[in-house]
């Protein structure tokens, strides 16, 4: 029976050898955070999330990989950068004996507006569940997995707040 793995420290710091789930989101958050928007970038998202992928903001309505793929433009035109640091994370597999993985992690994302005379790097806590469904070798994702579901939980007042000081001016 497989057990939980854990991970403290940096994504970046995830050795190739971790478990599924961690090689996962080793490769997974550059492509998540990129703030390049060409076809290649869209491609390599869409490439590792699974058909019908939904995101989840704070227990709110479910969106669809088309649905966000707008905002993660507009994110790339308003922002000079973003990332996460990944504080801990879990992957757990899947007791149903579908081959599927939970993916957990806790850290901060960082964002930079464009426009901030200051460039002030404003950071949130965030909790994140990654929902994991295994692919076969030709059908995308990383580490044999594609994400299912992702649900964030965090609050976004600090980002929202910054852009609208910056941008009332």
């Amino acid at each position: 029976m497989e057990t939980t793995t854990t991970h403290t420290g940096s994504h970046l710091a995830i050795p190739d050898t971790a478990s599924p789930g961690l090689v996962f989101l080793k490769h997974f958050l550059p492509v998540l955070d990129s703030l390049e928007v060409n076809s290649e970038t869209s491609l390599a998202l869409t490439a590792v999330l699974a058909p019908g992928a939904t995101f989840t903001v704070n227990g709110g309505p479910p969106q669809t990989t088309e649905q966000i793929l707008p905002m993660l433009l507009m994110r790339a035109q308003k922002l000079a950068a973003f990332g996460h640091n990944v504080s801990q994370a879990w992957d757990i597999p899947s007791a149903n004996g579908g081959g599927g993985r939970t993916l957990m992690y806790e850290g901060t994302s960082s964002t930079v507006f464009k426009e901030d005379p200051e460039g002030l790097e404003v950071k949130v806590a965030e909790f994140n569940i990654v929902e994991l469904v295994p692919v076969g070798q030709a059908e995308g994702g990383f580490a044999g997995f594609r994400a299912a579901e992702l649900r964030t939980f965090m609050d976004a007042a600090p980002v929202t707040e910054r852009a609208a000081m910056i941008f009332k001016q």
